[in-house]
């Protein structure tokens, strides 16, 4: 992109722009907004999924961001607790987020979903309203 391109631009908390790019270089973009563009609402899918090994984690947030899933809650099995990192450390967190924020710039979207977990089942199950809301 050159300065002049024409992008749109998201907070991830649901607002997006017009923008026009103003400077680019390596380490930073500066745009002008010209003016809110119409947002749909997020969609209220939030997913559930097994604890598993970091690559299948990262990849599988991924899919379902482009997706449009507002949520991702890691459930601990019994036979997933040997499984290392995935959810738990803070490394995995910031890869994990990094895979959102890319995912959410690849479908277009506008919402960056919350991330949590990983809780046991019942953990899950005692935090869900019973009404397609999510755990926590």
């Amino acid at each position: 992109m050159r300065p002049g391109a024409r992008l749109a631009v998201t907070d991830g908390k649901g607002r997006c722009w017009e923008g026009e790019l103003v400077e680019l270089d390596r380490r930073r973009a500066r745009c002008r907004l010209l003016r809110a563009l119409p947002v749909r609402p997020p969609l209220p899918l939030r997913v559930w999924a097994p604890v598993a090994n970091r690559d299948r984690s990262l990849w599988l947030v991924e899919k379902v961001v482009e997706l449009g899933a507002s949520a991702v809650t890691w459930i601990e099995w019994e036979r997933s607790r040997s499984v290392g990192d995935a959810g738990r450390s803070e490394g995995f967190r910031r890869r994990a987020g990094k895979r959102v924020r890319a995912a959410v710039k690849q479908s277009g979207g506008s919402w960056l979903p919350r991330l949590d977990g990983p809780l046991t089942l019942e953990e899950a199950l005692a935090g869900h309203d019973g009404q397609g809301g999510s755990p926590m």
